[in-house]
């Protein structure tokens, strides 16, 4: 275990890159590149048997958390050297304080010597390993399309459709001025980049809110399945496929915590089945002329003859956002969240808080060996900024 502390403190002589001195320093080495953080973490473990660095003292730094700034510490002595092991938001680092100063093939030998080591107690370190719990981290879809959605109703909401008018004309003016017609064309440009832009969020409004509200049903299974349904990976799948209205009035019978059944009547339940109409049929370009009609017009030979006199521009363009304007699109908003809302208060409410905190966690922890999951890290994501004065 000491064989690479004592390479710092005894030497056999020779040449140095740097004089000796009795001053101790500190030194860094970044290790992240020749070794990950479990496998020095469980040989250490498996040499002193706890994390014994002062950041590990509980009474003054309060009980460990995924949330901490260091994730673990090691202190290591020699008679005239002191090691510290230490992964944390800072990297995987060895801080030696120690009176000689360490070339870079000292480094290099110090690396070498622990691999040794390393491999040595490899027994025990598997050992180790085989201790510690085993998560998964995966992205939650849910929150991901919360998001999105969120996102997207900022952007309807920002969304401007003003249609530019024409300017006057009279006989008397000879028609439009220079300055009428460079701001008509202006105006007209704004206002066609804007359908543009309303397209774009129309139609992933009405294309996302119902994979939204399909995330929220899949991770209530997920979340909260019987141990014969989540234990079976075939039926948990049947499950999953099925269609949305029947995987939604089964979740009573399939899932844990369900004061109630999903009913029919309820009024939320149908608002979902008709906003999974209307996705259906705009995921598949389906062509329903009464659906999509937007005016009426007769023809005499090639001739049009309108019901109602419009200006082309008017008459046409608007028309490229109908049925997916981004005001009416956010409507499928509401009765999306009104829908998610409404299933969770299904949920006995001693369960309905953990629901809405997984949901709202954008990475979960899962374990494949016992199906649980879990919310690993609770906090915000931290960057530390810092810088190490040098020490002459």
């Amino acid at each position: 275990m000491g064989e690479y502390i004592g390479m710092l403190a005894e030497r056999d002589g020779g040449p140095r890159s740097e004089p000796t001195t009795d001053v101790v320093r500190l030194q860094i080495r970044e290790l992240a590149q020749q070794f990950t953080p479990v496998e020095l973490y469980c040989y250490l473990k498996s040499q002193i048997g706890f994390a014994n660095g002062v950041l590990m003292i509980e009474p003054i730094f309060g009980p460990a958390s995924s949330d901490d700034l260091c994730h673990w510490q090691f202190v290591l002595k020699s008679p005239s050297s002191f090691a510290e092991f230490q992964s944390s938001q800072h990297g995987l680092m060895l801080f030696l304080y120690s009176a000689p100063i360490l070339s870079e093939s000292d480094w290099l030998a110090i690396e070498s010597s622990l691999r040794r080591e390393l491999e040595t107690a490899r027994e025990k370190t598997k050992r180790v390993k085989a201790g510690l719990e085993d998560w998964v981290v995966f992205v939650n879809p849910y929150k991901r399309l919360n998001d999105v959605v969120a996102t997207l109703e900022e952007r309807a909401t920002g969304i401007r459709l003003v249609e530019p008018e024409l300017p006057s004309l009279s006989l008397a003016s000879g028609g439009w001025s220079a300055d009428q017609r460079e701001a008509f064309l202006e105006n007209s440009n704004t206002y066609h980049q804007a359908l543009i832009d309303a397209q774009l969020v129309g139609v992933a409004i009405r294309t996302t809110v119902p994979i939204w509200i399909e995330s929220f049903v899949n991770l209530l299974l997920f979340a909260l399945a019987k141990p014969r349904i989540k234990n079976d990976k075939r039926l948990f799948e049947s499950q999953i496929r099925q269609q949305i209205d029947v995987r939604v009035k089964m979740l009573s019978d399939t899932c844990e915590g369900f004061h109630r059944s999903v009913s029919d009547d309820d009024e939320e339940f149908k608002e979902m089945q008709r906003l999974f109409q209307r996705r259906n049929t705009n995921l598949h370009g389906s062509i329903d002329v009464d659906a999509l009609t937007t005016d009426r017009v007769f023809f005499d030979g090639n001739r049009p003859v309108y019901n109602e006199w419009l200006p082309d521009y008017s008459r046409r363009m608007p028309k490229v956002i109908s049925f997916i304007e981004p005001m009416a699109a956010r409507d499928d908003i509401l009765v999306g969240s009104e829908f998610i809302i409404y299933l969770a208060n299904l949920v006995d409410k001693s369960i309905r808080n953990q629901i809405w905190a997984i949901a709202d966690t954008p990475l979960l922890g899962y374990r494949k060996d016992n199906k649980r999951l879990g919310i690993l890290f609770s906090g915000p994501i931290i960057f530390p900024v810092f810088t190490l004065s040098k020490v002459e």
